[in-house]
């Protein structure tokens, strides 16, 4: 996905995401090269997990104007899980109302800039 994260076309199924804490985001990508992906939308954005699953040999950025808010789905504690071999920069604040697990099979670098 590149882009911003409010146009539908952006996303599989064609319908962008809204804030939920039943939210599992997973972010891939491929190739030489790296894109942006936006967080436009409004508010703290609510969700579960991020799942990052790049084998490109850019970095991949996820942008956002608000804060990433991980919370607890009723089944699963909130994570962010790097499955890739991908470099991923989040430059978002991170909240997190539950224990936020960090983790995953890939050897991709994950970069975190912001308020957590």
């Amino acid at each position: 996905m590149s882009g911003n994260w409010s146009d539908p076309l952006n996303w599989a199924g064609d319908a962008a995401p809204v804030g939920d804490p039943a939210n599992d985001l997973a972010f891939g990508g491929k190739g030489a090269s790296g894109y942006i992906a936006t967080n436009d939308l409004l508010g703290p954005f609510l969700l579960n997990s991020l799942t990052l699953n790049s084998t490109a040999t850019a970095i991949n950025t996820i942008d956002g104007f608000t804060a990433l808010d991980f919370v607890f789905d009723g089944i699963d504690m909130p994570s962010v899980l790097q499955n890739g071999s991908g470099a991923f920069e989040i430059f978002s604040d991170i909240n997190a109302t539950s224990i936020l697990t960090f983790g995953g099979s890939g050897s991709g670098v994950v970069r975190l800039s912001g308020f957590l």
